[in-house]
């Protein structure tokens, strides 16, 4: 396991920035979480209480320094205001892969934050750490994240089946990568 640390400078595009999570983010995390569409594309639990989410965030630090996953809350670059968040997680060191989530708060959507932020993100990951790949796993009934996908460089692989349970169903899951040695 690696520790991680958060990329200095911090990561800015397109008028977001990727950066560390602070209390003060807690507020509208929860007020985003209550939008349907998180739960249900996402891990976040549905009812995911104010409380819960305060233990999840509080345990990133413990996540980072373990080399297990680096959160970044997606903010505007001119008002920090939190739009989402983006994570590199699921690292396999020895593999020398790791998976992107993310998601955006309804007033975060429309701006191409989403985008942004996951490019940043991948390009990142695949020259600053020893890592040679970079996934997506996307509900496949999700053609927002989809078209993120596209535009960020990924290339669609394929779709798992009833992968894993997101939001009480089990979708298909589309699989997009980006590689290393990609252009």
């Amino acid at each position: 396991m690696l520790p991680l640390a958060f990329p200095d400078p911090p990561l800015v595009a397109g008028g977001v920035v990727l950066r560390p999570w602070r209390d003060e983010d807690l507020e509208p995390a929860y007020r985003a979480t209550q939008d349907p569409l998180i739960p249900r594309f996402t891990h976040v639990p549905p009812g995911q209480t104010l409380a819960q989410l305060r233990v999840f965030i509080h345990g990133l630090d413990h996540a980072r320094a373990h080399g297990e996953e680096l959160a970044f809350v997606i903010a505007d670059a001119a008002t920090d205001e939190l739009l989402g968040t983006a994570s590199l997680l699921r690292l396999d060191w020895i593999a020398a892969r790791a998976e992107i989530g993310y998601w955006l708060a309804p007033w975060g959507r429309g701006r191409g934050a989403a985008t942004t932020a996951t490019t940043l993100l991948a390009d990142w990951a695949l020259t600053s750490l020893p890592l040679h790949r970079i996934e997506l796993r996307i509900d496949a009934d999700n053609t927002g994240s989809l078209a993120v996908a596209d535009r960020a460089g990924f290339v669609r692989e394929g779709t798992l089946r009833a992968f894993e349970e997101r939001g009480g169903r089990r979708p298909d899951v589309v699989v997009w990568s980006r590689l290393a040695t990609d252009p």
